[in-house]
């Protein structure tokens, strides 16, 4: 289903993630081997980052997941 919240997320972040020189950190190829390589909750947390939701997700505390 296409209204997945992890679907959903990580179309986001392919969309959405910048690497620190401003360009962009996934392919929409990607899509893929992020949903198999990283765990849900990291990329919620991530989702949220990209949001700032979450004003106690940074960076670095997400490198670390």
């Amino acid at each position: 289903n296409s209204d997945d919240p992890l679907i959903v997320s990580t179309h986001m972040l392919c969309q959405l993630a910048e690497n620190e020189d401003g360009t962009k950190a996934f392919h929409p190829s990607d899509f893929a081997s992020l949903q198999n390589d990283l765990p849900e909750n990291v990329l919620n947390e991530i989702e949220l980052f990209l949001f700032g939701v979450n004003s106690n997700v940074t960076v670095e505390n997400s490198k670390e997941d």
